[in-house]
């Protein structure tokens, strides 16, 4: 997003999909629904995110040279493991004490302390160690996956790179960084802002896709060659005529390129396709893998095909597929939703969409939407209302963690499955 005053390597946000169910109704008409978020359950929310510093001591001593300014951490992502989950604070801000972290998915804290992963150490903002995390994404092998961007914002709100973009892999059973891929290539704007690992014959044998909504690319990875390529097409490019946005009243433009994907099931010929959407576009597009994975070719127009095109306003943040149902959700911005879109079903994109929750007042951007064992998982960071209308509420949460069943979230509305899918896949 291009905004006065924020850097465009520090932007997040998206574009989304949605069309009215019959010719006779407007989009709002079709999407008014009641404000609640019954289908989800708000498990975790903060006024301000605290880290588990040593002691009281360490604490105020952070506090007192700024490495640790409350106001300044502002989370934009979330990633479930076992009884973990893993919360990504960006250092879009100077005073972010450690960038990717985890909180017990079992505590009775409704706003929990955030402990740094793997350790206090690994984070700290210098060359060699987890500089900047914007979103992570854990595969099948009980690996963590993510992208150092590795750069910071100054006291004087400029960006500074400490080191070249990196891919991390992290063993979760052993807490380890098993993976250090350093990327050489790369515009000097990148920014990539989520990483997507596709798992094929075994666990060596993976790729991941990684977006760079800045310099509207994406990276291709392999684990096996441990070696990465740049994917660029004008379908990654916003669209100029999408770039407007308005979230509770406030009107701002954003213009990233490539943000949200979703990886589906294999093919029968052994392949996956990719859904994916710039920031600012109407149209959600495929792509077979296999056109990615090859490092000497050039991306045409004619591998990729336009899925869905959505009404206007139908701006979205992050989306997730989930390869069971078929159905990929994702994040409404100007409606504070998360909406559903049932792409197994016959018929138009209208007639298998719909929203599954909107809160004008908990759900502002929904800015990470993840799906983890037959459950969806949602943070929303208020991110429009910080930057350009009140900033950070003194006095009541800014950011929430929610989940939900897949089942219950997609009831009654146009996404839905019939009961004999619920009966052999839950």
């Amino acid at each position: 997003m291009m905004m006065a005053n924020v850097p465009k390597f520090l932007a997040v946000c998206l574009c989304i999909l949605t069309s009215p169910a019959t010719t006779q109704q407007t989009p709002e008409e079709r999407y008014r629904l009641p404000q609640t978020e019954s289908k989800l359950v708000e498990r975790f929310r903060w006024n301000r995110i605290d880290f588990s510093f040593g002691s009281e001591a360490e604490r105020r001593v952070a506090l007192e040279n700024r490495s640790y300014i409350p106001n300044n951490t502002i989370p934009f992502g979330v990633g479930i493991w076992e009884e973990k989950l893993f919360i990504t604070i960006p250092r879009r801000n100077p005073g972010v004490p450690a960038t990717l972290n985890y909180i017990n998915l079992n505590s009775s804290d409704n706003a929990p302390l955030l402990t740094p992963y793997p350790d206090w150490a690994s984070n700290q903002p210098t060359a060699g160690n987890i500089v900047s995390v914007y979103r992570v994404n854990i595969d099948s092998c009980d690996r963590l996956w993510a992208m150092d961007a590795g750069s910071v914002t100054d006291f004087e709100g400029n960006g500074q790179r400490i080191q070249s973009p990196r891919l991390l892999i992290i063993n979760l059973k052993t807490d380890q960084i098993i993976k250090s891929h350093q990327l050489n290539s790369s515009p000097c704007n990148s920014a990539y802002i989520n990483i997507f690992p596709d798992i094929r014959d075994s666990c060596e044998d993976a790729y991941a896709y990684a977006v760079d909504p800045s310099s509207n690319g994406l990276l291709v990875y392999s684990l096996q060659k441990d070696s990465s390529w740049r994917k660029s097409h004008p379908y990654f490019n916003p669209d100029p005529f999408q770039m407007e946005l308005r979230v509770n009243g406030l009107s701002f433009s954003w213009s990233d390129g490539i943000f949200g994907l979703g990886l589906t099931e294999r093919s029968k010929q052994g392949d996956k396709w990719i859904y994916f959407h710039p920031m600012c576009s109407l149209n959600e597009f495929t792509v077979n893998t296999r056109f990615l994975r090859d490092p000497n070719a050039t991306l045409t127009s004619n591998q990729i095909s336009i899925a869905a095109t959505r009404n206007a306003t139908f701006q979205a943040a992050a989306q997730a597929y989930d390869d069971k149902s078929g159905i990929l959700f994702y994040s409404l911005v100007n409606k504070n939703a998360i909406g559903c879109w049932n792409t197994r079903k016959q018929g138009s994109f209208a007639a298998n969409s719909d929203i599954v929750v909107s809160n004008d007042r908990t759900m502002v951007y929904f800015v990470d939407v993840k799906i983890d064992n037959n459950n969806l998982w949602a943070m929303s960071n208020r991110l429009p209302e910080v930057i350009y209308g009140s900033g950070l509420h003194s006095d009541q949460p800014n950011f929430r963690v929610f989940s939900g069943s897949l089942r219950q979230a997609i009831r009654n509305t146009n996404c839905d499955v019939n009961r004999s899918f619920w009966s052999r896949k839950v």
